[in-house]
């Protein structure tokens, strides 16, 4: 939500600034969606984690639409769908902790005996 309208003294740099910023989308849902998998949540609820995280991919464009005259961002649905596909990349990498089976029981208290 800060203002980024960048304007590079070189105009060879746009090219590579917008794919920088296109590849931080993926890669910071897709981080995001990996540490969600190693919450103690149980296995029922998290799904619900991957909808906060689609709603915040949402909220933030949308806010950022709002929000244009104020800070010059606009916000983008096609960065909607960057967010996705990190999603989408976070659960491949991360399966196995997406698959986990369940915390059943709280950990053992650790002894105090000297």
């Amino acid at each position: 939500m800060v203002p980024v309208p960048l304007k590079p003294p070189d105009p060879s740099w746009i090219e590579p600034i917008w794919m920088s910023s296109k590849t931080l989308h993926i890669s910071a849902y897709a981080l995001f969606t990996c540490l969600c998998a190693w919450m103690l949540v149980p296995r029922r609820y998290r799904w619900l984690l991957i909808g906060i995280l689609l709603g915040h991919a949402m909220l933030t464009e949308f806010a950022q639409y709002l929000t244009h005259d104020l800070f010059g961002r606009t916000g983008q649905w096609s960065d909607v769908g960057l967010d996705t596909i990190g999603i989408a990349i976070g659960l491949a990498l991360a399966w196995p902790w997406w698959r986990a089976a369940d915390v059943s029981k709280a950990p053992e208290p650790v002894s105090s005996s000297l």
